[in-house]
């Protein structure tokens, strides 16, 4: 379909259609909303500005709920682990496999740490270090969500889609579930584990309010939250608070970043190292300084 996927979605705060309103809606955009969104609670809001009213929500005023921008509309949440694998699951071979390679290859080359004899530890430390994991990146900040939504610029790419997203997943219910499960004998390799490494070793997580979310073998986040909960509420609206997906137009990205940039939400302040400073200089030159003309023999 030629127009605009994401402006036949509900409209904050539904999360469904009246029944005239399905009648009508093209019959590519059910197609590509079964591949894009799923059973998964969707939203749509008009603009990134409609984001503070969003947030400001009654339902995460208790900070129940942690978040994850993804610049992709039709990009699951799938670990690095499991992308390019079929279903978008990885294996617990592939799984053991690669941590036991990542443990060979990093001897000698960081430091001593008891707590990395933990395998989540080691996966956040490869996390951070660009290793294929298991773990998802979360925030609990929505507008740290809101800026790896918008970080990067794609709007001209072919594959750019026409909308951001922002997850948002329910943490105090999701862990009374992990509760449950382990209560009924589930091992941790069957249920997803909401993470907050004990160790010092990333800043960048404490800069950014993060935590990781441990996805299982043989499992993808999406099937397991509708496994277990799925059957508990009546509509996507109930379902809505456990998770969310909501879509955000992809348009007016640098005025977008210029406002969470007066919020201290930037390269400099979420990358506390050379990385988060080259990609903070490069920002300020291409939303602020791009435009400056130099004078006449003037050089930088």
């Amino acid at each position: 379909m030629n127009e605009k996927y994401h402006i036949y979605l509900p409209l904050w705060p539904k999360f469904s259609w009246t029944e005239e309103e399905k009648a009508s809606l093209p019959v590519a955009f059910k197609d590509r909303f079964d591949s894009f969104d799923g059973d998964l609670p969707v939203t749509r809001l008009e603009s990134w500005r409609a984001f503070h009213e969003f947030v400001e929500d009654s339902r995460f005023r208790n900070d129940e709920f942690i978040f994850r921008g993804q610049q992709r509309s039709n990009w699951d949440l799938i670990p690095s682990l499991a992308r390019g694998k079929v279903g978008g699951v990885f294996t617990p071979e592939q799984s053991m496999q690669c941590l036991d390679s990542f443990r060979r290859a990093s001897r000698g080359r960081k430091e001593f740490d008891p707590m990395l004899d933990d395998d989540l530890e080691m996966w956040a430390l490869g996390q951070h270090h660009g290793l294929k994991t298991p773990l998802l990146d979360w925030t609990l900040s929505p507008y740290v969500a809101l800026f790896f939504a918008f970080e990067k610029p794609d709007i001209d790419s072919p594959s750019a889609s026409d909308s951001r997203v922002v997850f948002a997943l329910n943490k105090s219910r999701v862990e009374a579930r992990i509760r449950e499960l382990k209560q009924e004998s589930y091992k941790d390799d069957q249920v997803v584990r909401i993470y907050q490494p004990a160790g010092d070793s990333n800043r960048r997580l404490l800069s950014q309010a993060g935590l990781f979310l441990a996805v299982p073998p043989n499992e993808s986040v999406t099937g397991w939250i509708l496994t277990n909960f799925g059957g508990q509420f009546d509509d996507e609206a109930d379902l809505s608070q456990i998770i969310m997906k909501v879509h955000i137009p992809n348009e007016e990205r640098e005025e977008c970043l210029r406002s969470l940039h007066r919020m201290n939400i930037h390269h400099a302040s979420l990358f506390p190292d050379l990385i988060g400073s080259s990609a903070y200089t490069n920002f300020e030159f291409d939303v602020y300084r791009q435009n400056i003309v130099l004078p006449a023999g003037a050089g930088i």
